[in-house]
């Protein structure tokens, strides 16, 4: 059996053209007739508007394509510029309207939408990535008592994860958030919550943590090399801040890549789509084509965004091509027994 599946776009349209009643069908003016001549190239059309309670002009048309769905945005009352301007300060509740119209079509009950006032909404944005950015600081400090007390974090956070109250996303160790959102909106927050006298000590705290975490785990690396750095190449995979993207924006790789380089330290890189961004902000890498060229005559590799590409290395090639067989595993990737198995040395983040 066969499906006939409609690979049409759909398509919203939010206008300010008049829709008049007429009966129980919406009409509008001539731009209807401009719609019908394109809504054959899509799935389905939905034309939010404002109507009112009027007798159409005469160039309107109640034929309307059955692909097309007419949805009314009430105005405030009559015809009046006063009435009319009043439809502004309903602009919350047609937003709602809209937005419940535009992702109808992917869910098959009620559109979960919460309206609120543009405060609240403000503070359900920050609020929410500032949590999610707590929850990852908050892993990464239990990483650090686990390597001191012989636990391993990532069963830790596996077991905490089954908790429904606390969930397994965002409990996944490193080297610390980057990125465009989770850096800017903790600070931003904590900085408005300020301006409005109050004090976000623990947001604070994770700010603290996370800048200070890459440069912590840089002299980590340096000290396995008890500060012997003459003549040391060091490979770090992965300079996006997160994998299946060319994003470098606070990138925890860069910072750890700057901290190396100003002990002297020659870096080779790669990463599958972040090297021009690379490139523009630090010239003094040395930037390959892929993992293996990277690796060749270095003295250790740092695996630093999880590429999944970077998860199925061959290893054995990998151990051949370094000077001195060791991996920084940062993001816990790897099987520490499998890796010691081949005769390379390990290090991984609370493991």
């Amino acid at each position: 059996m066969s499906r006939n599946i409609s690979r049409k776009p759909r398509l919203a349209i939010i206008s300010d053209t008049a829709m008049y009643t007429n009966v129980n069908t919406f009409v509008y003016e001539p731009v209807l007739r401009e719609v019908v001549n394109f809504a054959h190239l899509f799935n389905d059309i939905s034309w939010l508007g404002f109507g009112y309670l009027a007798k159409p002009p005469l160039d309107t048309s109640d034929s309307i394509p059955s692909n097309i769905k007419l949805v009314k945005l009430s105005p405030s009352g009559g015809n009046s510029v006063l009435d009319k301007l009043k439809v502004f300060t309903l602009i919350p509740s047609y937003i709602a309207q809209i937005i419940k119209e535009i992702y109808r079509p992917l869910y098959l009950l009620d559109t979960p939408i919460v309206t609120t006032s543009i405060e609240t909404a403000e503070i359900i944005k920050y609020a929410s990535n500032s949590f999610l950015a707590t929850k990852i600081s908050f892993i990464n400090e239990i990483a650090d008592l686990c390597e001191v007390a012989g636990a391993n974090v990532k069963d830790v956070a596996k077991a905490m994860g089954l908790d429904k109250r606390i969930g397994s996303k965002f409990l996944h160790t490193g080297p610390g958030f980057g990125g465009s959102c989770f850096p800017k909106d903790v600070k931003a927050f904590s900085a408005t919550a300020k301006k409005l006298g109050i004090d976000l000590s623990i947001l604070n705290a994770v700010n603290l943590f996370n800048r200070a975490r890459p440069v912590k785990i840089s002299s980590k690396i340096l000290k396995y090399y008890d500060d012997d750095l003459k003549n040391v190449t060091l490979t770090i995979l992965g300079l996006s801040f997160k994998p299946n993207t060319d994003d470098i924006r606070d990138s925890t790789s860069l910072i750890i890549a700057q901290e190396l380089l100003k002990k002297g330290i020659k870096i080779k890189v790669y990463d599958p789509k972040a090297m021009l961004n690379a490139k523009k902000e630090i010239r003094e890498l040395e930037f390959c084509d892929n993992a293996y060229e990277a690796c060749e005559q270095s003295s250790g590799l740092i695996i630093a965004t999880e590429w999944n590409e970077f998860r199925a290395l061959d290893l054995n090639k990998i151990k051949s091509l370094l000077v001195k067989p060791v991996i920084f595993d940062l993001r816990n990737i790897y099987n520490p027994s499998e890796i010691s198995k081949l005769g390379m040395e390990y290090f991984g983040i609370g493991v």
